[in-house]
């Protein structure tokens, strides 16, 4: 199987549009095992990019009582500096196996809209490459 390189900030925004594809009961079976291959390398990816992400936080914010998982700035500088990390950190580039596949295979998939497919244009063949009819 080959490798495509994509951005971690990608990765993370297609998450759930890969998830969703996983279920679609309409792609071809060799499709969904492929899918589901991937999902296991993108879990990984995501988990360890949830784990810098609550680093970050902690680094630069301080816990709200009561809210867990929720964060207060203060100063306010130190949103801006949490932000530009982990912008850089979405900007990590990581390789994973896959082989894009051609944008018919997804025809019949009611449940993917126009904005899933944008999320996850890097799994996906360019049109120029697909025969056209």
């Amino acid at each position: 199987m080959q490798e495509i390189s994509v951005k971690l900030g990608q990765l993370v925004n297609a998450e759930q549009a890969i998830e969703k594809l996983a279920k679609n009961t309409a792609l071809p079976m060799n499709i969904k095992y492929r899918i589901s291959k991937l999902l296991r390398q993108v879990g990984k990816e995501f988990e360890a990019y949830l784990e810098a992400n609550k680093a970050l936080l902690e680094k630069y914010g301080t816990p709200v009582d009561g809210k867990p998982g929720t964060f207060k700035f203060d100063p306010i500088e130190r949103a801006q500096e949490y932000t530009a990390e982990i912008n850089k950190l979405r900007e990590e580039v990581v390789s994973l196996a896959w082989i894009p596949v051609p944008i018919a295979v997804f025809e019949d998939c009611k449940e993917i809209t126009a904005g899933d497919l944008n999320l996850i244009d890097w799994l996906i063949e360019d049109e120029e490459s697909v025969p056209q009819n």
